[in-house]
């Protein structure tokens, strides 16, 4: 499965998620929220039970969390044989090389999967939504209410999007931490920043699609400053041009590097 099928087959997961993320909601709502009137009542109890929303909801999202993460896992699973492919014809130790490492870093991606799939932050702004409508009206109708909550889950699609950024960056990262990792192994310090150019690539990127660098010259790209860095802990290896970055670099061979820019013999002397 190639990097394009994973982030669409992850778009549909997430959708997935979203909706029942919404029927659960909506469940909730119904059963739990106090009603006098055909009105919503803003009380304390009502506070209580909106607050009480993201306990309620991940009972019945876990099987389907559960199952999200497992994907995730197998996605970068793919993606680190891709890896080790791709070295492999370069040097055929990068076979063995490969084992040792996706090991490491498959017991990482599982802890950093399991840590950034908290759906705290879309409980946390559904909740906000539903207290703000329940104080703004004047005894907001269940039905109303219900088509709030709707337009804030489904319309604005908050699960979707959520996920949306941080699986491109997550398959990106361990592409280009494996990757990393394996040529460190195999004595490689040159690579070509690959990924083409589309209406939304950065300057930044744009000025180093193509080009092959030293990882000397790499590792100065933290000093530099740009629209969508990474403003904490950023690590131009990893993170190459920032947020959502489609690039990557491809390890090469110094010989390969200096057909591809032969002014690097005499910079870096071999």
């Amino acid at each position: 499965m190639n990097f394009k099928e994973l982030i669409l087959q992850t778009k549909s997961r997430t959708k997935r998620i979203q909706d029942l993320m919404y029927l659960a909601l909506i469940d909730y709502v119904v059963s739990e929220i106090e009603v006098k009137n055909d009105k919503v009542v803003y009380s304390q109890s009502n506070i209580a039970a909106i607050n009480r929303i993201d306990k309620a909801i991940d009972k019945v999202l876990s099987p389907e969390m559960k199952r999200f993460k497992k994907y995730i896992l197998k996605g970068i699973t793919n993606i680190l044989s891709d890896i080790t492919t791709e070295f492999k014809s370069i040097d055929v130790r990068a076979i063995e090389v490969s084992d040792q490492v996706n090991k490491k870093i498959l017991a990482h991606a599982t802890a950093k999967v399991d840590q950034s799939t908290s759906l705290k932050p879309i409980f946390d702004e559904v909740k906000a939504k539903a207290i703000q409508l329940m104080q703004n009206y004047d005894g907001i109708s269940l039905q109303e209410l219900r088509a709030q909550l709707l337009q804030t889950v489904q319309n604005k699609k908050i699960v979707q999007k959520y996920f949306s950024r941080w699986t491109y960056d997550i398959y990106n990262q361990y592409e280009r931490i494996g990757a990393n990792e394996v040529r460190k192994r195999l004595g490689l310090v040159f690579a070509m920043y690959e990924g083409g150019e589309i209406e939304t690539t950065r300057s930044v990127c744009e000025n180093r699609n193509g080009q092959v660098f030293h990882i000397t010259e790499i590792e100065k790209w933290s000093e530099d400053d740009w629209e969508g860095k990474n403003e904490i802990g950023y690590n131009p290896i990893i993170d190459l041009g920032g947020y959502n970055c489609r690039h990557r670099l491809r390890w090469i061979t110094k010989e390969t590097a200096a057909i591809l820019r032969p002014e690097i013999r005499t910079l870096f002397a071999f």
